[in-house]
């Protein structure tokens, strides 16, 4: 089991970090300080998301402090320039991700690094299942009773979210930014057009929906 450190000083934002992370990585630690984080990392990590917005450290000055040979570190910013990439790069960030950004993709680059590390270790299958849906996460397989489905990656991403919450309500805001990021403000129905098309999928009746339901007015839930 990989041991993950996030260090965030976005309440928000470290609370959807730690839901998705944990959802294949049990028990990730967060912190809101460089302090903290320092403190946590004495106990040994195997990976660290480093958002920029800590307050009481810049992601550079962290880099320089961190032990060489410790655990990957993923670096979180609003900066996009080539300068401030080039310059965490070079001080030993594994990966560099801008916002807004798409929450599976980041788990996603993690695992990568995680891999890069530790090649020898085989990464475990996670399955995903309700009803006649089945979701292999790392293969990006769905299949629909026992056939196999080709879901493109928006669907993909909603998907995944339901099934990892299964009969419970996902609201649609929360659907929309896993799609298109945080605080997503286009249009709304771009999402409506995402869940008819996983009706086609799923449905025996896709007008009359038995597993992927409406709530109406507040979002979606995929039903056993």
């Amino acid at each position: 089991m990989s041991r993950v450190l996030v260090a965030c000083g976005d309440p928000a934002t470290r609370h959807r970090l730690v839901r998705e992370i944990g959802a294949e990585h049990p028990a990730p630690v967060a912190v809101d300080s460089g302090a903290a984080a320092f403190h946590e990392l004495a106990q040994g990590y195997d990976i660290v998301l480093l958002d920029d917005r800590l307050g009481d450290i810049a992601p550079a000055d962290f880099l320089r402090r961190v032990r060489p040979g410790g655990g990957g570190i993923i670096v979180v910013s609003d900066d996009d320039s080539e300068v401030s990439r080039v310059l965490l790069l070079e001080l030993g960030a594994d990966d560099y991700v801008t916002r807004p950004y798409s929450l599976p993709v980041l788990v996603a680059r993690m695992n990568a690094v995680l891999r890069r590390r530790r090649p020898w270790l085989p990464e475990p299958e996670i399955e995903l299942c309700a009803g006649p849906v089945r979701m292999q996460v790392q293969r990006r397989l769905v299949t629909v009773r026992g056939a196999e489905v080709h879901v493109p990656a928006q669907e993909f991403t909603v998907l995944s979210l339901l099934l990892r919450r299964v009969d419970t309500l996902v609201r649609r805001q929360e659907l929309m930014e896993e799609c298109w990021g945080p605080g997503y403000a286009g249009n709304p129905q771009n999402l409506d057009h995402v869940i008819k098309r996983l009706r086609r999928r799923i449905e025996l009746e896709p007008a009359r929906p038995r597993h992927l339901l409406t709530i109406r007015r507040a979002g979606y839930a995929l039903r056993p």
